[in-house]
């Protein structure tokens, strides 16, 4: 492991002695619900400050590399989701990163209130954000750190663009096995070089497995709420958009983790984890849900508003 973040290494240290023989340069995790610590989380005011790294102000691409065999329903869940975030819309959550700039002055270029996403499937649309990798590392294959890199290794290979200003999801599905998940995070986003053309390219990335595999604990309806639904119905889908949300947050701001972080070594979303009020509403399935657009409905916890700070869920 190349130690070039020591900061990332301390605020992942769990997940990094499970990877420690393996080349991934860095990692900074969701973790798993901790009522000792994300219950007092409105009590906790540290600012977010400038570090003078890179920020993805420039408007990126997202792409989201669909591993194994994924229900229709659920991956169409995550596809919507991303553009019904991908505003601008009335409250929408991820504009709230647009506070943040190149800068630390707020006199720099900011994040943009959008990202290039289109939800079709690549190959089929050249310009289509979605790649489906059918079992590439074999199936029953433990996924690792390692694993996550050869991943994107492979769709780079099958031609989806590689590009440093991206930030590219790996969504395992749920018969899939990701080392550490669940015990120790819920996702966690990385960055890592790869050789493109003889170019070395800063790829931004991030792991999002699918928690259907009795992992209640990364999911706010049942450890926030106490419920056993959640908007969609359908668990894996609705786990995976709050993480999601958490970890393109926190790879705009911070995707080498020399931007933009709190003296606790928090980033953005760290210090806004499965919180989601005020206002979260019951819908008419028994699950709570904060966040409508296109007629859509999901729980997806707040980001911390660098202006003005604490965490909210709209610019």
């Amino acid at each position: 492991m190349k130690p070039i973040l020591i900061r990332a290494l301390i605020a992942a240290a769990a997940v990094v002695a499970l990877l420690s023989a393996e080349s991934v340069e860095r990692i900074v995790v969701k973790k798993p619900f901790d009522p000792n610590v994300d219950g007092r989380a409105s009590a906790r005011h540290p600012p977010v400050l400038y570090h003078g790294g890179v920020v993805l102000n420039q408007k990126p691409a997202v792409y989201v590399i669909f591993y194994g065999s994924f229900a229709p329903t659920t991956s169409a869940i995550v596809k919507r989701f991303l553009t019904d975030i991908n505003g601008p819309a009335p409250n929408n959550p991820y504009e709230v990163n647009t506070g943040y700039d190149n800068t630390g002055a707020g006199t720099g270029t900011h994040i943009q209130p959008t990202f290039f996403y289109t939800p079709n499937a690549f190959p089929g649309d050249p310009n289509g954000s979605l790649y489906n990798d059918n079992y590439s590392l074999g199936k029953g294959t433990m996924i690792t750190g390692a694993g996550v890199v050869k991943i994107l290794h492979n769709a780079f290979a099958a031609g989806l663009p590689a590009s440093s200003n991206a930030v590219y999801f790996v969504l395992t599905s749920p018969d899939v096995t990701a080392r550490g998940f669940c015990s120790n995070y819920c996702a966690y986003h990385s960055n890592h070089t790869v050789m493109v053309f003889g170019a070395g390219v800063n790829i931004r990335y991030a792991l999002v497995p699918d928690p259907t595999q009795a992992c209640s604990g990364c999911d706010g309806n049942v450890v926030v709420f106490g419920q056993n639904n959640t908007p969609n119905g359908d668990m894996g889908a609705d786990s995976m958009t709050d993480s999601i949300i958490h970890e393109l947050s926190e790879s705009v701001t911070d995707p080498d983790g020399t931007a933009w972080y709190a003296a606790d070594n928090s980033e953005n979303a760290d210090l806004c984890n499965y919180r989601y009020g005020p206002g979260p509403y019951l819908m008419s399935n028994g699950a709570n849900a904060n966040f409508e657009n296109n007629g859509h409905f999901y729980l997806i916890q707040r980001i911390w508003k660098r202006a003005a700070g604490p965490c909210a869920s709209n610019p």
